[in-house]
């Protein structure tokens, strides 16, 4: 008797394209630095904002995210020095923050390389640029 298998198709990942057509931002942790701040420390509220500023993320391209009010460049005052530039991003990359709550204090920072966001520090009572 002969045996024949049947594979079963495995699903297709829907992507998800920005409004302009283009795919949106993704959100990497190749840099994330849990020692300055870590995401278990965060509440329920606190992660849900952070869930809800990526899928905004996911929804625009770079271009959209660059001048939208979800993003803006670090200046360039000094960091804190628990906020320490990992080895692997090079000063030729310019750090950014993402607001992610309504209260414009929790942020995000890292860097933008094409369309991904490479997650560096959280910053959830705004240690970094507190003004």
């Amino acid at each position: 008797m002969m045996r024949t298998s049947v594979e079963t198709p495995k699903p297709k990942l829907q992507s998800r394209k920005a409004k302009s057509g283009e795919q949106g931002v993704t959100l990497s942790l190749a840099h994330y630095r849990p020692e300055t701040e870590c995401l278990s420390t965060w509440s329920r509220v606190d992660l849900k904002c952070f869930v809800g500023a990526m899928e905004k993320m996911r929804n625009m391209d770079v271009s959209q995210l660059r001048v939208s009010s979800l993003c803006s460049p670090h200046g360039n005052d000094p960091l804190p020095e628990r906020f320490t530039r990992p080895a692997g991003i090079g000063n030729d990359h310019r750090m950014h923050k993402i607001r992610v709550d309504r209260s414009n204090a929790a942020r995000m920072h890292g860097v933008i390389d094409g369309s991904v966001f490479y997650l560096v520090w959280l910053d959830r009572k705004h240690a970094i640029d507190p003004e």
